[in-house]
Formats: C-alpha cells, structure tokens, sequence
C-alpha cells in the first residue's frame, strides 16, 4: 500500500515536471520567433530607412552607411540589453 502511494506522488510529480519542460519549450521557441520577425521585419527595415532619409537630406555620404548601420543596431541592442 505505501510503495502504491509513493509511487503515484512520484508519478503525480514528474507528470507536472514534464508539463511545465514542455510549457517552457514552447515559450523559449515562441520568443526566438519574435525576436527573429522583430530583427528581420521592423529593425532593418526600420534603420534602412532612416539611413535613406539621411542620404537624401544629405546629412550623411553613401561611405557612412555601414558604420551608421552599426552604430544603431549596438545603441538598439544595448537598450534593449539594459532593461531585460
């Protein structure tokens, strides 16, 4: 009767174990794939434009573009790193 206890908590506890491993997966995938659309569909679209309004004001020469390009992204990452 006790060992039929045990296990059934035992039982009962890697069940919920296995529940929240699989509710963890599918956060950490979920927020891999909003971090890749973020990157890939609002960051660099984003700063490709302002660097095209740059280059059409002419405040900036076509030979910037690069390192305007990193400067936003580690200004971006950096914030973003700070208030995590």
């Amino acid at each position: 009767a006790a060992s039929g206890f045990a296990e059934g908590i035992w039982h009962g506890l890697a069940s919920r174990i296995e529940q929240c491993t699989l509710r963890y997966s599918a956060l950490i995938s979920l927020r891999s794939f909003i971090n890749f659309l973020y990157k890939q569909d609002f960051l660099g679209p984003g700063i490709e434009l302002v660097l095209a309004w740059l280059l059409e004001a002419r405040q900036i020469m076509s030979s910037d573009i690069w390192v305007y390009t990193r400067v936003v992204e580690d200004a971006i990452d950096l914030l973003l790193t700070r208030f995590r």
